[in-house]
């Protein structure tokens, strides 16, 4: 099996001249690979991330609330998720919205999350001020855009500094493992891929990952604990890569995210040693 500088390499010399960012984090040894960790890519549903680790820093006492979530609400976003198909609206705790928001990448879910954090003004507060990170969000996941605009933009580093907080706070640390631990539960995909053969599943942290096909981005980042008991944080980021198949972005057979199961299990291996 190549090594993940040897399989970054010959991704990178593909004929597309897609981009490759990866960071690896071994929390027991600090065993670390990285790679372009700080480049900035269009976050896709990454972002998402920050917005459960702020969520229960600062609203954690009103998760078993009930949240109605109107007809009109529904039809917030589009893209991604459940709750725009719901004719009638419905009623869910702040709990159930996180969680749509982190298994199913719900947009609607994400909508509401956002403005009782103070909409985008008051995400970006928090990112620059409590978490000290680049990451920003520049509109509601779901809305429309411009031409060249992003709906966030991140990197590995910032996540990999995200993930730290969330294994160092015992307050949130529980309940976001909690999530992440729902959506691996569909999750076959990407950074998962690695569940295949002698990777069995309860390993398995959970995963959040992103697409966006305006900026050809696919992402995974992913909490893992190996046989021996560490936990890893395995992050990979892709813009660019095209499929020889013409397969959609949206298909889980797609190039990237073949390739992003590929370098995700040799950084599990290399973290590992």
């Amino acid at each position: 099996m190549l090594s993940t500088p040897d399989l970054i390499k010959r991704i990178e010399a593909r004929p597309e001249r897609p981009l490759v960012s990866v960071l690896g984090y071994n929390f027991s040894n600090r065993r670390t690979i990285r790679h372009r960790e700080k480049d900035t890519f269009e976050s896709a549903s990454t972002i998402k991330a920050f917005f459960a680790y702020q969520f229960l820093k600062e609203r954690r006492s009103i998760l078993k609330n009930t949240r109605g979530v109107t007809k009109e609400e529904c039809g917030l976003a589009g893209g991604a998720g459940i709750l725009q198909h719901l004719r009638g609206g419905v009623s869910l705790t702040w709990s159930d919205l996180l969680m749509l928001m982190m298994t199913l990448s719900d947009n609607v879910a994400t909508h509401l999350i956002v403005d009782e954090l103070g909409g985008v003004e008051g995400v970006n507060r928090y990112l620059s001020e409590e978490l000290s990170c680049a990451t920003r969000l520049e509109a509601q996941p779901g809305s429309a855009l411009e031409d060249g605009a992003h709906f966030g933009t991140t990197s590995v580093s910032d996540l990999m500094l995200l993930i730290k907080k969330v294994e160092e706070d015992p307050e949130v640390r529980d309940l976001y493992h909690d999530l992440w631990d729902d959506q691996k539960k569909g999750c076959s995909t990407r950074l998962a891929r690695m569940l295949d053969g002698d990777l069995a599943s309860p390993r398995f942290g959970g995963t959040k990952g992103g697409t966006f096909t305006k900026w050809e981005a696919h992402h995974d980042i992913g909490l893992v604990i190996n046989e021996k008991g560490e936990r890893l944080f395995i992050a990979v980021f892709t813009s660019g890569v095209a499929d020889e198949q013409g397969r959609a972005r949206s298909n889980p057979d797609h190039a990237a995210d073949i390739l992003i199961g590929e370098i995700g299990l040799a950084m599990y291996k290399e973290l590992s040693l």
